[in-house]
């Protein structure tokens, strides 16, 4: 198949990033996305109503489908990690704001069910510690961009959790780092004097979500954060 063939079929982009143990939708060989096979808009509903997401028809558009579901465009777009200039293919599945918990979804926005148990630890810590909804946002979308939100036991080097945070480098012990609210918690506070957390950071309420972000996480790919801004926010609405 093409290159395009696949990027279109997992609405990517030729700069879309993948992760390890994330599922890649494959079409048949030489074809593109097509419309032939796609569900009515009355079962697109009744999925909706059913699973809090709502399946892309032939000839349905961001503006049809949120007005079809009582939600705002912008809102739509944000829980999907989308902008007003993405395309839509039919056969996707999109993520319906106010009941995004039931989707089992990876793409585009949309988080499986680990994933969103992963936010909402985030969001939790957060808001325990007193962290804005601004500090937040950085720390979904670092999470995102170092671990697809998922509780890895491996790696870079020694790197461990959501954040990848690493033993050798003054973090914490492996096991602790692999506890989810500990792991947030010293992404906001850092730990032992030794590491610095975004709470330490002088002036971060005034930075650039990926700036504050590298900050913490002194990433070998810096302007990576920036592309979680967006769904991060929309994560965050719905939880």
């Amino acid at each position: 198949m093409s290159t395009s063939a696949l990027l279109g079929a997992n609405n990517l982009s030729s700069h879309s990033f993948i992760y390890p143990g994330q599922t890649l939708r494959v079409p048949a060989a030489g074809s593109a996305p097509s419309a032939h096979s796609a569900p009515t808009a009355h079962a697109s509903t009744t999925a909706a109503a059913h699973s809090g997401s709502v399946k892309i028809g032939a000839g349905d558009t961001i503006a049809s489908l949120a007005a079809a579901h009582g939600v705002s465009v912008k809102a739509l777009l944000s829980a999907n990690g989308l902008s007003y200039t993405s395309t839509i293919y039919a056969g996707k599945t999109l993520v319906l704001p106010g009941a995004v918990a039931t989707s089992s979804r990876s793409s585009s926005g949309a988080l499986s069910t680990e994933q969103w148990s992963n936010a909402r630890t985030i969001v939790a810590v957060g808001r325990s510690l007193g962290v804005s909804d601004r500090g937040i946002v950085v720390a979904l979308s670092a999470a995102m961009q170092e671990s697809s939100l998922r509780n890895l036991s491996h790696g870079d080097r020694d790197s461990v959790g959501l954040f990848q945070q690493r033993p050798s480098q003054g973090w914490g012990s492996a096991a602790q780092l692999q506890d989810p609210a500990t792991a947030t918690k010293r992404f906001f506070l850092g730990h032992a004097d030794v590491t610095r957390g975004l709470l330490d950071v002088k002036g971060w309420p005034s930075m650039s979500v990926t700036a504050a972000a590298q900050a913490v996480q002194v990433s070998a790919y810096p302007k990576a954060y920036a592309q979680w801004e967006r769904a991060a926010e929309g994560w965050l609405a719905a939880l």
